[in-house]
C-alpha cells in the first residue's frame, strides 16, 4: 500500500501518521486482496535485477538517508541531495554491476550506498540528456491530457476534447498559446527554487513518501522512483504556471500543493497498461532526478 498525492490530506501530511492506523489499513488491505487479487510479486532494481527483501530495505535506508542529507551547518540542500542519489542509481545501475552475483550486488549496494550517503563530497552536477529534456515534454503532456480527459465526457467522438489535446502537444512543445487554463508561459519568469521553506518542506516531505512506497513489486524499483520524480517536475511546472498566472515571481507552498494535485492522477495508471509503459519511457529515466536536481528549473526546456 502507498500513499496517494492526489490526496489533500496526504500533500499537507495531516491527521493521523501512517503508524498510527495500521490496524485500519491492514483491515483494508485484506478486503482489497480478496476482492482484486494479485500475483505475488518480486523486487527487482531494474528489469532483470532481482533484489533480496533485506537489499530492498538497504536501498530504501539508503536514499532516505541520502535525501535527508544535511551540510556542516544543518542545511539541507534537496537539488544536491537528489543529484547525490541520481549518481548513486547511476553508479549501481550499470551494465557491470547489475550482473554481479546476488550476494556480490547486496555487498555492493551496501557498502557503496553507505558511503556516498554519509560522505560530504560535493554531490555530482550533470545535466540532464538533450533526449531527456525533450521527453519531459511529453510526460508534461501525458500529464495536461489526462487531466483534459478526466474534464470531459465519456461518451461520443470527442472532436472537441481531440483538437484540445493536438492544440496542448503543440503549446507543451512552444509551438501555439495556451489551451484553456493551461499557458506554460505563465511560468517562464517564475523562480522554481526550494529556498522558501514551506516549498522545500512540501518536496522533501513527497520525496520521503516515494522512497518509503518503493519496492510494491508493480515496477523496477529505480523505475518507481522516476516516475515519482517525473510527476513531481510536472507539479513543479503547474506550481511555476499558477504562480505566474497570479502575478508572483517565485512559486510558494501553495501553489505547489495546487500542483501536486492536478499532476498526479497518472500515479494509478495500471503499470502493466501500455498507457503506463509508455509514461515510464517519457519519464526520461535518470534524466528525471538530474532535471529536478538542476538548479531551479523543473522541466528546463518548458521555459527555455
Amino acid at each position: 500500500m502507498s500513499a496517494s498525492f492526489c490526496c489533500p490530506t496526504v500533500v499537507a501530511n495531516e491527521g493521523e501518521p501512517v503508524t498510527a492506523q495500521v490496524r485500519a489499513l491492514s483491515g483494508l488491505y485484506n478486503d482489497w486482496a480478496r476482492a482484486y487479487p494479485e500475483p505475488k510479486r518480486t523486487f527487482e532494481l531494474v528489469a532483470g535485477r532481482p533484489l533480496s527483501g533485506a537489499t530492498m530495505a538497504t536501498l530504501r535506508d539508503v536514499l532516505r538517508t541520502m535525501l535527508d542529507h544535511a551540510d556542516a551547518e544543518g542545511r539541507v540542500d534537496v537539488r544536491a541531495n537528489v543529484r547525490r542519489i541520481a549518481g548513486f542509481l547511476d553508479d549501481i545501475t550499470r551494465h557491470r554491476v547489475v550482473k554481479l552475483a546476488p550476494d556480490r550486488f547486496a555487498e555492493y549496494v551496501e557498502l557503496t550506498g553507505r558511503y556516498a550517503a554519509a560522505s560530504d563530497r560535493p554531490s555530482p552536477d550533470r545535466r540532464a540528456s538533450a533526449v531527456g529534456r525533450v521527453l519531459s515534454r511529453g510526460f508534461l503532456f501525458a500529464v495536461l491530457a489526462a487531466r483534459e480527459q478526466l474534464r470531459s465526457p465519456a461518451s461520443g467522438m470527442r472532436l472537441g476534447l481531440r483538437a484540445r489535446l493536438a492544440r496542448l502537444l503543440a503549446h507543451t512543445h512552444g509551438l501555439g498559446p495556451g489551451v484553456g487554463d493551461v499557458d506554460l508561459r505563465g511560468g517562464r519568469l517564475v523562480a522554481r527554487g526550494l529556498e522558501d521553506p514551506a516549498v522545500r518542506d512540501l518536496v522533501l516531505h513527497y520525496l520521503r513518501a516515494a522512497v518509503e512506497d518503493l519496492g510494491t513489486g508493480r515496477r523496477p524499483v529505480v523505475d518507481e522512483l522516476v516516475m515519482a520524480v517525473a510527476l513531481l517536475n510536472a507539479a513543479l511546472a503547474f506550481a511555476a504556471m499558477r504562480a505566474g498566472q497570479a502575478g508572483r515571481t517565485a512559486i510558494d507552498g501553495a501553489s505547489l500543493g495546487e500542483g501536486l494535485l492536478e499532476t498526479m492522477d497518472l500515479a494509478h495508471a495500471e503499470p502493466e497498461g501500455a498507457y503506463a509503459k509508455v509514461l515510464v519511457s517519457l519519464a526520461g529515466g535518470l534524466d528525471a532526478l538530474w532535471i529536478l536536481g538542476s538548479n531551479g528549473k523543473s522541466i528546463d526546456t518548458v521555459s527555455e
